[in-house]
């Protein structure tokens, strides 16, 4: 893989406490953390999604991969076009990088895990339902589709009505690429048979909702969804 292994959402989280009790009253689990970084961090997941929270001002979110010896990589992925933001590389420091994908999103390349992989038993826990994609907005779907081919993204859906989609799988995660004039950030999309009893739910038990749209401490856009296929690309309205 080019960039290794996807690790997590990486989000800025200036109250982890407040994202953790918000993820876990939702069925979400904590993983083990390490010790390399500094700040306050702390993993959520429901066996599907990864998310790292964490107490440090950083691009965020952050889609997050792991590449061992990345100070030796990095400059194979110059070689193949890409402009790093950042890149603290050496033997006395924790190698990372980061470059932004052709519509603003971050990805950022560690050399190791910094969290314990989860041994959860079962998979979509959470009162959400199933995490089915993260969900970016692009301007142009063709230029986006070239750059995640480009560096080894396989396309696995792709719909044109009611607007242009596309998923992507890079590294382990799905991505949902969605050419849609008013979706402005990345966004979770989660999905279920019984949505609509799933929100209805949600609002009994007091959390806010705006249409099926759930909103984190972290400020991260949640979307849910009803199933309409198994191989198909989440809608984003």
């Amino acid at each position: 893989m080019l960039l290794g292994r996807f690790l997590e959402l990486s989000v800025q989280t200036p109250d982890v406490l407040a994202s953790v009790e918000f993820y876990e009253s939702l069925g979400f689990r904590q993983c083990v953390v390490g010790e390399t970084w500094s700040h306050p961090y702390a993993v959520l997941s429901d066996g599907r999604l990864f998310l790292g929270l964490h107490d440090y001002a950083f691009d965020s979110p952050a889609l997050t991969f792991v590449r061992p010896e990345l100070s030796a990589h990095l400059a194979e992925l110059e070689r193949r076009g890409l402009r790093f933001q950042f890149r603290k590389t050496g033997e006395e420091v924790f190698n990372e990088a980061g470059f932004l994908d052709p519509d603003g999103h971050m990805i950022a390349l560690l050399e190791a895990r910094t969290f314990s992989p989860a041994g959860f038993p079962d998979r979509d826990f959470s009162a959400l339902g199933r995490f089915g994609e993260y969900s970016l907005p692009v301007r142009d779907l063709d230029v986006a589709l070239d750059f995640w081919r480009k560096l080894e993204g396989v396309p696995l859906a792709r719909d044109s009505e009611p607007r242009p989609r596309a998923s992507v799988n890079i590294g382990g995660a799905r991505l949902g690429l969605h050419q849609k004039p008013d979706f402005r950030q990345l966004s979770l999309t989660f999905l279920a048979d019984d949505m609509a009893a799933r929100i209805e739910y949600l609002r009994e038990k007091g959390y806010e909702l705006t249409a099926a749209t759930l909103r984190s401490p972290e400020g991260l856009t949640i979307l849910l969804r009803e199933s309409k296929s198994k191989g198909g690309v989440p809608e984003t309205d």
